[in-house]
């Protein structure tokens, strides 16, 4: 008794847990971390206990860390860590703790010799700091490093870095596949890299190592993608339960092969049935869908805004509302700064400057990263809904146009149409243009109308035209005209192909769940074997079999929600804006 005595001293040292002295008083058997121990028991786990505290200890005052020295060799690699002019490349490092995180931004700032070329955000961080280091790190070009825990880089779009470290890997697969999700987005023009720091010799790290190989394996095949479903392929075994059974028992021939097997099963095939799954498109095309493929393209640039519309709204609306942008080179501009009012109505982190923006793709250079300004930058949409709040009352005026294909006035009318299933999700949506005449008369005006019409200049004709009696009840006949005819023909349109890409999904699901099934159901019948024979399995055949049963429920709602997105309908219509076009004669004689 007197050694555990000293154990539970010793381990109310480590631990701080003065309460560990009552332990003693009640009895000879405790319960300690879910289950009766004994105190031999307990004294010998104390022994370990003192024993591993020790390693560590010396460990850490042995100043070897591996992970920081191949780190530092690949920050050191000057061709890796700069471009072909000479620049830094921007990297990200994720760590798993708080503390590791710290560690290393004292230890890179001194190895750069620029402790602000290093930048760090955590749970600890607030959110509006976080996006403002974020905006630093992708514009700022001296900020070269950033560090970032899972909680920090939650929804963060990072892809102004196209190099990836994982100083410490984590036991669930989704934050694997979102970590590489930050960098390997749209847009991305760089080759993405990911190096993950594993120690190999240890059991956890043979875990991640098998994990990695296969990765790699079957990314020669399906590239980057393989990270989009990396989560879902382990819906079934998780990665965590692995880990903890090859920490556990990882000596053991029988867990290392169960080890590998679930790991090739996993990620080998059942990526494979992920990836076939979500690549719903037909793998041929006939001459007709090539020619429906080409019209459809064809009518998307034609709605597609424009780059030179969008900088026309943009530089008039940042000039009304106090900022001054100017012309630097072909296609490019500089603003000096932005005014405050338009940085505090933004969603997103604005600077206060920005030394080069364009309004065209064409226009931005990859050693500079100019920022494109187009709807979805937070620069845009602040302007765009300060002009909203300002001038919202001329907007809801409508406006009047002038065209030189019109023989007569129409009012033309922007509406979205949109299908829906019997789950309530939008399905497709579109926006389309109709034109409406004097007499009620409804006919589809084309993709992009506008393009063949000009603001009518100010004047007492105007005023005239926005008083004619039949626009009154324009709108209305717009609408009943697109619910009888145009919506019929979109869900026409929608269906089949819907449908096509439902059934393959079916298909691909029951036979991908009804595998796993019967793989647990096999595993359920040997399990029970070993039982019969005294022999205790790694899972016993319950747990196995209520596996398989919870996969059937799990089939089922799949199929369920499969059969609603079957049922198809069309919402009505709803109007977003509207514009009395005017045709060049009709407008010469009201003047």
């Amino acid at each position: 008794m007197a050694g555990f005595g000293a154990g539970v001293e010793y381990l109310a040292e480590v631990f701080g847990v003065e309460s560990f002295r009552g332990l003693v008083e009640g009895g000879e058997d405790l319960a300690v971390a879910g289950r009766q121990w004994t105190v031999e028991e307990l004294d010998v786990e104390l022994i370990e206990l003192r024993a591993l505290v020790k390693t560590a200890h010396w460990v850490r005052e042995a100043g070897t860390d591996r992970k920081w020295t191949e780190l530092s060799a690949l920050l050191r690699d000057h061709a890796l860590v700069t471009d072909a002019n000479g620049r830094p490349r921007k990297l990200i490092i994720f760590t798993e703790h708080r503390d590791t995180l710290h560690y290393l931004q004292g230890k890179i700032g001194s190895l750069l010799g620029k402790p602000d070329a290093v930048r760090a955000i955590h749970g600890g961080v607030r959110r509006a700091e976080r996006r403002q280091i974020t905006e630093e790190f992708t514009k700022n070009r001296d900020v070269q490093i950033l560090l970032a825990t899972d909680a920090a880089g939650e929804g963060l779009n990072l892809q102004a870095a196209h190099l990836m470290v994982n100083y410490d890997l984590p036991w669930n697969p989704n934050r694997i596949e979102q970590r590489f999700g930050r960098i390997h987005r749209i847009g991305q023009e760089e080759v993405c890299r990911l190096w993950n720091l594993v120690a190999s010799n240890t059991r956890e790290g043979e875990v991640f190592t098998r994990l990695l190989e296969k990765l790699d394996q079957m990314r020669e095949t399906y590239g980057g993608k393989v990270f989009d479903v990396l989560g879902e392929a382990f819906a079934e075994t998780p990665l965590r339960d692995l880990l903890l059974d090859a920490i556990q028992y990882g000596e053991q021939p029988a867990v290392k092969d169960r080890m590998y097997e679930v790991i090739d099963t996993t990620v080998g095939d059942g990526l494979k049935g992920l990836l076939d799954e979500r690549a719903l498109a037909s793998e041929y095309f006939s001459d007709a869908d090539l020619r429906a493929l080409r019209a459809a393209m064809d009518e998307a640039r034609a709605r597609r805004l424009q780059p030179h519309d969008i900088e026309s709204t943009f530089k008039e609306a940042f000039t009304r509302l106090g900022g001054r942008i100017v012309k630097r080179e072909q296609g490019r501009y500089e603003i000096a700064n932005v005014p405050q009012h338009i940085r505090s109505a933004g969603n997103g982190p604005i600077a206060t400057q920005y030394d080069r923006v364009t309004f065209d793709f064409s226009h931005v250079q990859p050693d500079d990263r100019a920022d494109l300004l187009a709807p979805g930058h937070p620069l845009h949409d602040a302007v765009m809904d300060e002009t909203i709040r300002n001038f919202g009352g001329a907007l809801n005026q409508g406006t009047v146009l002038v065209s030189a294909t019109l023989e007569e006035p129409h009012l033309l009318v922007g509406v979205v149409e949109e299908v829906t299933d019997a789950t309530g999700e939008s399905v497709p949506r579109r926006f389309s243009y109709a034109h409406v005449d004097s007499h009620g008369t409804v006919h589809p005006a084309g993709p992009a109308p506008y393009l063949d019409c000009a603001a009518a200049p100010n004047g007492a004709a105007i005023d005239i035209a926005r008083g004619l009696p039949w626009l009154a009840d324009a709108e209305d006949k717009a609408t009943s005209w697109i619910i009888s005819n145009q919506l019929p023909e979109y869900l026409a349109e929608v269906q089949p192909r819907r449908l096509s890409e439902l059934i393959k999904t079916r298909e691909l699901v029951t036979k991908r769940l009804t595998s796993e099934s019967e793989r647990l159901l096999l595993d359920a019948a040997a399990a029970f074997e070993k039982e019969r024979m005294g022999e205790k399995p790694k899972e016993s055949s319950e747990s196995l079999r209520r596996k398989a049963v919870e996969l059937g429920v799990r089939l089922r709602k799949r199929l369920a929600v499969l059969d609603q997105q079957q049922l198809m309908s069309t919402k009505p219509p709803q109007i977003l804006t509207a514009a009395l076009v005017l045709s060049v004669s009709d407008l010469s004689s009201r003047e």
